[in-house]
Order: structure tokens, then sequence, then C-alpha cells
């Protein structure tokens, strides 16, 4: 195996005089890939053995330069090099510079020494269309396979179309083969080019068994748009009826390809169903396998109508291991359809006795999947299942014991019958390989709160809580035991620390826990504050996981909300303002809610802890009004030292709506912050707040002057949002002469979202505007704007107003 340190050797073989040495050395270099880039002297070496005499070391060199990837074009003589090797005199020196091309890959197109006139790809193309003609078969055939390494973007040229429908009727074998292969690597691209498909399934009755398994593997490679072609499934199915295997392999596998909704074709189901029985009859496991698995995706209401099950279950004795198993899958992936045919469990209870370690595993998965039905269908009760699977935790193969595990776990509390399962599953917890102690786990708390009657399932399961590999599944998993596990201190204590665990996987699954939990958990205040402090959690993960567990319990949480509200710990305080917030109105219910936020507003001095309040107070929404010291606090914050405290004031007095002004101080406060303020993001608060106030805000003076120079302002984002408002405010913003012209400002050139809501903001002032000769022109303008949006906000601008005054006024 050659290694970094043989590279420099490679290079100076490269300069020996046996041109076998030096083909050696090119192949040699090839293996070890693009790395080799980073030597200096790699490529003009192999460059230079372009140019040699002996033939057999141009195409080791042809071949080296594929293998090295597109980096290789970081040196512009190695396109042109390979082009002219496409001329070499000898064949197989021509091939090699095709597969060296295509190996480059797409990349390479873009070359050109042509000029700008000519496309930029032009060149390799024109090579490559000189070897679909070459004199040589081999060539031609190379040619036409290595296309695809050149992507879709090679059928764009018309005459690599037109060379690869002539290579579909070309009278060799081989390239007919070759261009059949071609067609499926380049994708479901193929199918906006008329002429290819259907020549593809005419290759499907080719005489050449070769040509006819290459055209199956294309269309299954194709996709499901193939089936756009009606003849597409009709020929699949004859070639399910061919006399090589490998045809009908294909055919088999290409069926599989082509999606769910072809196996809805009863006529498919059967032609499988038939093609099984043949291919076990002559011993064909390899095409067994691959039907097995096909028919493994059929759907459940087609399963009856062609017998499917019965014969899978024919062949769950098969002579061939693969087959077995193909068999147990199939089985495992219909699911829930196989259940009403009774010999079903006990065939995958044979196969659990399989000799191939391989063949019991996927059994052990079937009966997995088929867990929840086993036991709902009353299987478990007088059959081997359990047992079975009992038997198998002691397998000597880790993956058996590994899913047995969780089989036991997706039958069901039922297998509790049995007082042999949880001492098992305890064992398996204690198992040298981790997936198997997971799965043991897993297995334990699936099957409810019934294996808390052993003794030692807690002092296992606190282990696993322990154990860094495996602790986070076992913690996710710790909710389906029920609120009685939490009654051992020593559980609810190691459930603790997992939220503030190093590993987020952990605190992620701790954070689920509590929603397997349900509500109930609730009463434990110092699990809902540990929930509750993960809402800040560096891994969106984890912070996504407490959004989902809020928004699952809801109100019910408020209570705990309230309790974190009285810590002294803001990083507690400040969470749960969010999560109120969050909750909305709804929790408005509890009436302490209201004076809680308020009391942290007063008395807390964290800057953090005033920014949320506001926020949430803002997202309760207007009958947080009822409380008399709302909105005199809100105003306070206006004033308040930190600027995010501001801003959020600002947003939470435009959420509560034109309710705020009865309070005389609001709009004052809000124009300071829009005209005083240093930090954009509260102007453009205080700006939006203007306009979420209503016309109630008209009666200041200062609104609409403050508003208009917010137009001029350097920041886009303030531009955009003082349009919003005057939009908002309406035809009553007019009697300021500044507002057309500032708005026909905003109109010309910058943001195109600053143009956009110009455009609307114009249209909601009324035929007012068109007396502005500069507001027409600037709609007119609009009209032929960059962008889209704007373009569309100036047309309807203009038909809004169209009724009231002729367009140009």
């Amino acid at each position: 195996m050659l290694d970094d340190t043989e590279i420099p050797i490679l290079l100076t073989r490269l300069q020996d005089k046996s041109p076998q040495v030096r083909a050696k050395a090119c192949k040699a270099l090839g293996k070890l890939g693009p790395k080799v880039l980073e030597f200096k002297g790699i490529v003009p070496s192999l460059l230079r053995c372009l140019e040699a005499e002996d033939w057999k070391l141009r195409a080791a060199a042809c071949r080296a330069l594929g293998d090295l990837s597109d980096g290789v074009l970081r040196y512009k003589g190695v396109v042109p090099a390979l082009l002219s090797c496409l001329e070499d005199k000898h064949w197989k020196v021509r091939r090699a510079a095709c597969l060296g091309l295509a190996c480059i890959g797409h990349e390479v197109l873009k070359w050109t020494d042509l000029g700008s006139s000519v496309r930029p790809y032009a060149e390799v193309v024109q090579g490559f269309l000189r070897c679909l003609q070459d004199a040589d078969r081999r060539v031609q055939a190379a040619a036409c396979e290595t296309l695809s390494g050149f992507g879709s973007i090679i059928l764009e040229y018309k005459e690599v179309r037109e060379c690869l429908l002539s290579c579909l009727q070309d009278e060799d074998s081989d390239i007919r083969r070759a261009a059949c292969k071609a067609l499926g690597k380049l994708g479901p691209s193929v199918l906006q080019y008329e002429g290819l498909v259907p020549s593809l399934l005419r290759c499907l009755e080719d005489k050449c068994r070769s040509v006819r398994r290459a055209a199956c593997e294309a269309l299954g490679e194709l996709g499901p748009r193939v089936l756009e072609y009606g003849e597409v499934v009709p020929g699949l199915l004859r070639c399910l009826e061919d006399e090589d295997r490998s045809v009908y392999h294909a055919a088999c596998t290409a069926l599989g390809q082509l999606g769910p909704k072809v196996l809805e074709n009863r006529e498919v189901v059967a032609g499988l169903v038939k093609c099984l029985t043949e291919c076990s009859k002559d011993g064909e496991w390899y095409a067994s396998y691959v039907i097995c698995e096909v028919l493994g995706k059929i759907d459940s209401e087609v399963l009856q109508s062609a017998d499917v099950v019965p014969n899978l279950l024919r062949y769950a004795k098969d002579k061939d291991w693969h087959v077995r198993d193909a068999v147990c899958w199939a089985l495992g992936q219909i699911g829930s359809g196989v259940m009403p045919y009774v010999d079903v469990v006990a065939s995958l209870l044979g196969c659990l006795e399989d000799n191939d370690k391989r063949v019991r595993r996927i059994a052990c998965d079937a009966l997995s999947k088929l867990g929840p039905k086993i036991s709902k269908n009353g299987f478990l009760k007088d059959s081997e299942v359990v047992p079975s699977l009992l038997r198998r935790l002691k397998d000597e193969y880790w993956c058996v014991r590994s899913i047995a595990c969780e089989a036991l776990g997706n039958l069901g509390s039922e297998v509790l019958r049995y007082p042999e399962v949880v001492p098992a599953l305890l064992v398996g917890s204690k198992d040298k390989k981790r997936e198997v102690r997971r799965r043991a786990c897993l297995a334990l708390c699936q099957l409810g709160s019934g294996v808390l009657q052993y003794e030692n399932v807690l002092p296992s399961l606190l282990r696993c809580l322990e154990d860094k590999v495996i602790r986070s599944h076992v913690c996710g998993a710790l909710g389906l035991l029920g609120l009685e596990v939490l009654q051992d201190e020593d559980v609810l204590s190691s459930l603790l620390r997992c939220f503030k665990d190093e590993d987020a996987n952990v605190r992620d699954d701790a954070c689920g826990a509590l929603a397997e939990f349900g509500p109930e958990v609730l009463q434990y205040g110092e699990l809902v504050s540990s929930l509750i402090q993960c809402i800040w959690d560096d891994d969106g993960d984890v912070r996504d996981t407490v959004e989902d567990v809020l928004d699952r319990f809801g109100v019910a949480l408020v209570p705990g909300l309230l309790g974190c509200l009285k810590s002294e710990d803001w990083g507690l305080i400040a969470p749960a303002c969010w999560a109120l917030g969050r909750l909305g109105p709804r929790a408005l219910r509890y009436e302490a809610v209201v004076p809680s936020l308020i009391r942290c507003l007063e008395d807390d001095k964290d800057r953090l802890v005033r920014d949320d309040v506001c926020d949430a107070l803002g997202k309760l929404g207007p009958e947080v009004l009822k409380d008399a010291d709302v909105l005199p606090n809100l105003v306070q914050c206006l004033k308040d030292e930190y600027k995010y405290t501001r801003r959020a004031a600002c947003e939470a007095l435009g959420r509560l709506g034109p309710e705020v002004l009865k309070n005389r101080e609001v709009v004052p406060g809000l124009l300071r912050c829009l005209k005083e303020e240093e930090w954009v993001r509260t102007r453009q608060a205080a700006c939006e707040a203007l306009g979420q106030l209503g016309l109630g805000v008209l009666a200041y003076e200062e609104v609409v002057p403050s508003l208009v120079a917010c137009l001029a302002d350097k920041d886009w984002g303030l531009r955009r949002r003082a349009c919003e408002t005057l939009g908002k405010l309406g035809p009553a913003v007019l009697k300021d002469a500044g507002v057309v012209p500032g708005l026909v400002s905003c109109l010309g050139g910058g943001s195109w979202d600053v143009r956009l809501e110009a455009c609307w903001a114009l249209g909601e002032l009324g035929e007012g505007v068109w007396s502005y000769p500069a507001a027409v022109a600037g709609l007119q303008r609009c009209l032929e704007d960059e962008n889209l949006w704007v373009r569309e906000a100036a047309r309807k601008t203009i038909e809004k107003l169209g009724g009231k005054a002729s367009f140009g006024g």
C-alpha cells in the first residue's frame, strides 16, 4: 500500500530512462489520487510522459491525469495535451485520454482556447465526438460510456444527443451497451430530450443480453419520472421472463428503483412473484434476494391479490442464506399487512434459530417492527415469541443481541408475564457492546412502570445514566416509566444533572424526557427550573426541544414559571419571562402573571431581566393593561440605561395597540427614542410602534415631521419602517408637505425593500399624491425596476389610484 512518503520516489522514477518504470510510476501516482498535486513537478512530469514514444507510457499518463481529478486544471497544458491524445495513433492511448478527460469531470468543459465566440466546452466536446466516430470500436465504446463523467451539461449539445441515439442503434453490441450505461449515469436529465428514452426502451428487446441488462439498469437509474413513458413497465415485465439471469436481475432491481407507484401495478407484483418462484427452483439466490427486497416495498393493499406473503413464506427455509435473509427483511418492511397470515410469526421464529447470524439478525428486526401488532393480535399467548427472543439475548453475535432487546421492548408490557424478561434485559444492560446496553435500557423503559417491581432495575438505570456513551438515550426514555421512577431521589438527582451535562445530546434528551412524563411532572419544581434554564442553551437542537415541550404543556407550565420569577437568579427569571411571552394571552388565566412580571420590572436590578419582562408584557397582549402599573413601568423603561430594554419597551407598546395612548407620556417617549437614540434598532422599534398605535398618534404634532426625517436616514431598515408607518397612518399625513417628497426620494436607489414600501405607502395616501409630479415620475420608474416585487408594488399602487385620478394627474 503506497503512502505519501513514496511520492518523491515516484517523482524521481518519472524521470527514469525505462518507459516501463515510468509507466508504473504513473499508475502508482494515479492510485494515490489528488493529494499528489501538493508536490511540485508531478503534473509537468506526467505531461512530458504524454510525449513519449512508448504508447503504454502515454496511456498510463492519460489515466493518471484523470485520476488526479479536476485539480490538474490549474495547469494550462493539461487539457490541450489530453485532447491531442484523443488523436493518438494507438487506440489504447485514445481510449485512455477519453477516460482521463471524463474522470477530471465537468470542469474540463469550461476550458477553451478558441476565443469568446465559441461555447466554452466546444473543443472537448468536438474531441469526444471524433472519438465516438473512431475507426476502432473499443475507442467508440469508451468515449460513449465515459460521456456521463461530464454530467448532464453534455446533453446540451445536439451533436452529442444525435451521436448517443446513433450509438443505441450501432451494429456493435459493446457500443449499444455503452450508450445505455451512459444514459443511465446521466440520470433524469435525459428525460427532457426527445428520442433518448424510446431508443433505450428498444434496447430491452436487443439480441445481446449485455445490452438488455444495461437498458434495464439505465431505466432504473432514471428514476420514477421515467414512468411517464407507458412502455417502461411492460418492457421490464418482459425482461422478468428473460432467459438470461443477469437481465432479470437487472429488471427486478429497476422495478424497485422506480418507486412505490410501480408496485401498485398488480401485473408487476404477479410478475415478481412468478420470477421469485422460477429463481428459487433454479437456485438463483441473488435474483431471489433482489426480488424479496423489491417485494418488501409493496403497499399492503396489493398483498392479497398477488399472494405475495404466502410466496415469501415459501422461501423462508431456502437453502441459501441470502434468500432467507431477504424474506425476513421483506416481511418486516411490509409491516402490519403480513399479520393476517398465521404462518408469518412461525416462519420468523424459525429464522431466529438459523445457523447464519445475518438471518437471525434480520428475523429479530422483522419481529421488532411487527412487535405492537404481534401483541395486539394475541400472538404472545401460548407462542414461542418471547422464549425465542430471550434465547437470542444470549446470541454470540452482538448485533442479534441488540435487536432482540429492541424487539422485546416493542412487544410492550405483555412480555412481563414472562418473569425471565426483566432479568435478561438487566444482563443486557451490562453487555460489553454499547449498542446492546443502550437497547436493553430502552427496552426496560418501554415495558413501563411494571419493571420497577424488580429491585435491580433502578440501580441498573442509574448505572446507565452515568455511562457517557448511552446516557443520552436512557435519559430520554425515563419518561416511559412514569412518575413513579422520580420518587427515587437518586434517579431525580441523575436526571437533574443531565440538564447540565456537557453533551448537548444528553441535555436535549433530558428536556424531551419531561414531555414523556406528562403534565404531572410539573409538580417537581427543580425539573421545571432546569427545563426553563435550557431555553438559553448554546445548542439549537436543545432550544428547539424546550420550545416543543413548552408548547406541549401549555398553560399548565404557568405555576412553575411563576415560581421561577421568585428566584434571585436572573439566568432563571429571564427565560421564564420569555416562556410566559411565548404562551401569550393564554397565560393570563392566572391572575398572578402580570403582577409577578411587574414586580420583576420594579425590583430586579439586572438589565437582562427588564428586557425580557417588557418583551413578555407585549406578547401577553392588551389584556395586561387592566393592571394600572403596566403602562407607567413600560414608559419608564423607554428611559432605561440599557438599549435592549428601551427597544423591548418600544416593541411592547406597539404590540399593546392604541389603548396605550391613554397615557400621555407614551408618544413623547417613543419620539424621544426615535430622534435621540444612538442605537438604530431602538429607533426602528419606536418607528414601527408609532404605526401600530394608529391615527391617535397624529394628535402629537411632532410625529409626522419626525417620521419624514427618518426617510432620509442612512439606515435602510429605518427608512423602510418610516415608509410603512406613514402608509399605515394614511391620507391624514398629507397635511405635512414633506411626506410625499420624502417617500419619492425613497423610490430611487438603495435597498429594494425601501422602494417597495415607498410604493405601497404612496398607494395608501390616496389621490392627493398625484399633485406631486415627482411621485408620478417615481412610480413610472419603478414599473421598470430591476426587482420583480418593486415593479408589482408600483403597478398595484397605480391601479389602486387609477379610478380616482388619471395616471399622470
